[in-house]
């Protein structure tokens, strides 16, 4: 009889915009010929632009007898017997030399006690633990000091896995501006800019758009409700750049494509009873900055799930002594962006929008309709 290892805590492609590995109830499983030993499984990206660094840490799981659907329910399946050592481990470099260690244990925690709620799947979530720390990452220091981090897992059994990265550091978008002195926004053209900086080491970027909106609801009586709505639009995926930390980085995002993609959303073409009108609130755009082990990672990935795909490939790991990915990425909103008067009464008037039944500008004179 063959056995048959089953891999938990695997990362979907698209998992890049949020916690990574916060939602995932996927797995690979692999028939191997060799005996059964113990693998660790690490998962974690570190982000300096997030106050609290979350990391995953599985084990692989093997039986001859149990079917794997009635082990993946049960917890001693997913977790390392008895309690891991886990310490993360942040060097001081000057080019390659180590100048000096910090280190930090890393505590053990329930997922749901700081409101991460893992997927319902094939695999036990409750309880979902995760490992956590909330000390500031270190990034570099003048005049030419950087940061290389490394974590590190130790089992019972004497086992130990470790992963290491550079910190990605922080960035700005630079186009569309927020605050309350920016210019509304414009989408009444074939193609509207977004720009971030450069941001070193980083080799792939995700932009996502949040569309953010309420429905206006009659009650019956005279009166109206408003349901807040937010709609996430992903912009582009695995944008690939050099890891270079000079200039800027434009996209520009079609937006009849965008449109097209709120026309035909759930949220819009399922309209509530009595809904009078929808009145837009704002625009969020948040764009996510990646390492290269991450790119290779999604790449990877991709690779290995594609239709056209004639054979199995192995997925990407950075993972010493144990299997997964460690790595970085950064991050950076702008947020409560307005729209220009121009593109509301597109949005609310154009014949192909209508059927959204979005208020157009308060300069419309049939406002909150069209004329």
């Amino acid at each position: 009889m063959k056995k048959r290892i089953y891999l938990l805590g695997t990362i979907p492609v698209a998992a890049f915009v949020s916690l990574l590995f916060a939602t995932s109830s996927c797995s690979n499983d692999f028939e191997v010929a060799a005996p059964w030993k113990e693998i660790t499984l690490i998962y974690g990206l570190l982000d300096a632009s997030k106050p609290e660094q979350f990391i995953r840490i599985n084990k692989a799981y093997l039986d001859e007898e149990t079917d794997a659907y009635v082990m993946a329910k049960n917890n001693d399946s997913l977790y390392h017997n008895g309690e891991l050592a886990v310490m993360l481990r942040a060097y001081k470099l000057s080019g390659n030399t180590v100048i000096s260690t910090l280190e930090w244990p890393l505590a053990k925690v329930n997922a749901a006690d700081y409101g991460i709620v893992k997927d319902t799947g094939v695999f036990a979530n409750n309880p979902y633990y995760l490992y956590y720390f909330n000390t500031p990452l270190k990034i570099k220091e003048k005049p030419d000091y950087n940061y290389k981090y490394e974590i590190s897992v130790k089992s019972q059994s004497g086992n130990t896995a470790t992963a290491e990265t550079a910190i990605l550091d922080t960035f700005k978008i630079i186009k569309p501006k927020s605050g309350q002195t920016a210019e509304p926004i414009s989408l009444t053209g074939d193609d509207f800019d977004i720009r971030w900086q450069n941001v070193k080491n980083a080799f792939n970027y995700d932009v996502d758009l949040y569309f953010n909106y309420y429905d206006v609801i009659s009650t019956g009586n005279g009166d109206t409700i408003e349901v807040y709505k937010s709609i996430k639009y992903d912009v582009i995926e695995n944008f690939s750049s050099d890891g270079s930390a000079s200039g800027f980085i434009t996209y520009t995002m079609p937006t009849g494509a965008f449109f097209k993609f709120l026309r035909n959303h759930p949220s819009i073409t399922n309209k509530p009873d009595n809904l009078m009108y929808r009145r837009f609130s704002n625009i969020d755009i948040e764009v996510f900055a990646g390492s290269e082990d991450l790119r290779i990672y999604q790449n990877a990935t991709q690779a290995q799930f594609s239709i056209t795909n004639q054979q199995i490939k192995p997925i990407y790991n950075n993972v010493k002594g144990g299997l997964g990915l460690f790595a970085s990425r950064s991050s950076t909103k702008t947020a409560k962006l307005q729209l220009s008067a121009p593109s509301l009464d597109e949005l609310g008037c154009l014949p192909e929008n209508s059927a959204m039944q979005f208020a157009p500008s308060k300069n419309n004179p049939q406002y909150p309709y069209c004329q």
